[in-house]
């Protein structure tokens, strides 16, 4: 997918297109110093298996240890599945980063989606509806029950879905904002949410599916991404037409 290709060179600063199947490359990124866009966090070590191909972007004084660490595994992957890689990541991570930020430092593994109106499959039920900017109590309430929140400029651009069960929001569907990926890459990221008690009913997969028909249909990409042991989250996405874009592992700090 040339519209994510294009994201994660930039990201990772490392041109994508240059990687042949089967290469892991470690670049050294000055970004992995600063907070990312739609996060607010750190990632010092970022990496990104896609297509066979891999790339382990890393801060300045990562470079050497993780290197090490590369050239004693046959395959990049195993840093996604290999106990002792993970511990010896964390501990060069640790060992660089401020003590300050140490006690927050964390690891994900997740899976990427995209979709394009060839492959998409709406999904909706009755009770499924689009968010308004007047829907003062339902915004207050989605906040209290979400995560992360409900962006209002999600609310504002038509891109936040609700299912409304009995009065009572027990699903929500709304973008993450980047502003620098989807400007200049058209991309646009969907972040989601179900109360436990309401799940396995196809909530989840009908507000998804309303946000990515409004995003397709402004000619930009829906991006849905999950932890790889979510499995309702990767249900819905393969539901929905989504398409595997490739896994992604980050140790991340505040």
């Amino acid at each position: 997918m040339e519209s994510l290709d294009a994201f994660y060179s930039e990201t990772l600063n490392c041109m994508m297109a240059s990687i042949k199947p089967g290469e892991v490359h470690i670049v050294l990124s000055e970004r992995r110093l600063e907070r990312e866009e739609g996060y607010g966090v750190v990632f010092p070590l970022f990496l990104l298996h896609s297509g066979c191909r891999s790339v382990i972007s890393v801060r300045p004084d990562l470079v050497e240890p993780v290197s090490e660490i590369v050239h004693n595994i046959s395959d990049a992957l195993a840093l996604f599945r290999n106990t002792e890689a993970v511990s010896i990541v964390e501990f060069w991570c640790k060992d660089v980063i401020s003590t300050e930020t140490v006690g927050g430092l964390i690891w994900s593994h997740s899976f990427v989606y995209y979709v394009d109106f060839e492959h998409f499959r709406p999904f909706t039920v009755s009770e499924c509806r689009r968010l308004n900017p007047d829907d003062h109590d339902l915004i207050e309430e989605m906040n209290q029950i979400s995560e992360f929140g409900c962006p209002e400029e999600s609310i504002q651009d038509g891109t936040a879905f609700v299912v409304i069960i009995d009065g009572k929001l027990v699903a929500r569907s709304s973008t993450i904002p980047t502003p620098n990926a989807t400007s200049k890459y058209g991309l646009v990221w969907i972040s989601v949410e179900t109360l436990p008690e309401y799940r396995r009913r196809g909530y989840a997969k009908a507000v998804v599916s309303g946000t990515t028909d409004t995003i397709l249909s402004r000619e930009q990409t829906p991006v849905y991404g999950h932890a790889t042991w979510n499995k309702a989250s990767e249900n819905t996405a393969k539901a929905l037409g989504y398409q595997l874009y490739g896994e992604v592992l980050r140790w991340q700090c505040l």
